[in-house]
C-alpha cells in the first residue's frame, strides 16, 4: 500500500507534467475536485517537503524493510521504528490541518480526516507492532 502510493499519486506535483500519464493525471484532478484535498491543491512548503521525504526516505525503507523483515536483520526494527515515526508526524501534521481549514467543507474535511486517519493509525500500529518485534527480535 505504502510503495506506490508516494510514487504514483503523492509525488505527481512533484514531476514534471510532460512525466505524468494522462490517466493519472486525470485520476488526480478527480481526487482534488472530489476531496478538494487543499493540500495537494495549494501544495504549501512544508506539505512539498513531506511529499519529498515520502519519495526520497519513506519509499526506499519500506522496500527495504521487507527485504530486512524477510531476512530478519537486526538493523530492521530500529530503522522501522524511525520509519513509523516520520509517518504518523507527517500524517497527523496533514490531519491537524484539515481540521482547522477554513476552505473546506464539514464534508470534505470528513472523507480526508477519514482518510489520512486511517493510514495515520496504520502507522501508529506499525510503531506499535516494531515495538514488540524489537523487543522479542534480540
Amino acid at each position: 500500500m505504502h510503495a506506490d502510493n508516494p510514487t504514483v499519486f503523492d509525488a505527481i506535483p512533484l514531476y514534471p507534467p510532460s512525466l505524468v500519464p494522462a490517466p493519472l493525471l486525470s485520476i488526480h484532478e478527480w481526487y482534488n475536485s472530489f476531496f478538494n484535498d487543499q493540500l495537494m491543491i495549494s501544495q504549501p512548503p512544508w506539505f512539498r517537503l513531506f511529499s519529498l521525504i515520502e519519495l526520497f526516505y519513506q519509499l526506499p525503507v519500506v522496500i527495504w524493510g521487507v527485504q530486512a523483515l524477510a531476512t530478519k536483520s537486526p538493523k530492521a526494527p530500529a530503522h522501522l521504528l524511525v520509519w513509523a515515526l516520520i509517518c504518523f508526524g507527517t500524517t497527523a501534521t496533514c490531519l491537524f490541518e484539515f481540521y482547522h481549514n477554513q476552505l473546506m467543507s464539514e464534508t470534505e474535511k470528513t472523507r480526508l480526516i477519514a482518510m489520512y486517519g486511517l493510514y495515520a493509525l496504520i502507522c501508529a500500529l506499525s510503531f506499535l507492532l516494531i515495538v514488540f518485534l524489537g523487543l522479542i527480535w534480540v
